[in-house]
């Protein structure tokens, strides 16, 4: 009763067995040996987006885009000051995480804070697409991360980014 009636945003997981699902006021929620149980998320704050590392570590992030990294009933902010703007999509990939704005560009968690994949110490974004990034998904396989948005999509292999498609198609 409690999942029908709340306003989820994102959900993220390991398998069907295993998933997480974050929303509004705070809700957290995980799937765990075919049961679900509501989690003692530290904040009320509306929750974005969920991505899940392959140790089961969950990173959410919420309305003001912050970062939390936890699990079950351990959670903390990785990231104290608050980012300019909320997250509208994240995945773990390449051992980060990384996140696109609600008004595009693409992210990445370098210690306290997130950064444009462009300005990443490692294998940074080329500079002119991470502005018109979206969206972000793995591949089932893990070794391949799409970024798609306005003008093209990129294909990130951990090490070398390649451009599927830029400007007008």
């Amino acid at each position: 009763d409690t999942l029908s009636n709340s306003d989820f945003n994102d959900l993220a997981g390991l398998s069907a067995q295993d998933l997480y699902v974050v929303g509004s006021r705070g809700a957290a929620w995980r799937r765990h040996e075919g049961r679900w149980r509501q989690l003692p998320f530290p904040s009320t704050l509306d929750l974005k987006t969920v991505a899940v590392a392959p140790d089961g570590t969950a990173y959410v992030t919420d309305e003001r885009g912050h970062v939390w990294q936890g699990r079950d009933d351990s959670w903390r902010c990785l990231t104290p000051k608050p980012h300019s703007e909320s997250f509208l999509d994240s995945a773990w990939f390449a051992g980060r995480l990384w996140c696109t704005g609600s008004t595009g560009g693409c992210y990445v968690l370098q210690g306290s804070r997130m950064v444009l994949a462009m300005d990443a110490r490692r294998q940074p974004m080329p500079k002119g697409c991470s502005l018109a990034s979206r969206r972000l998904d793995v591949s089932p396989d893990g070794r391949r991360m799409l970024v798609a948005g306005w003008h093209g999509a990129l294909e990130f292999d951990g090490e070398h980014w390649t451009a599927l498609f830029y400007g007008e198609p």
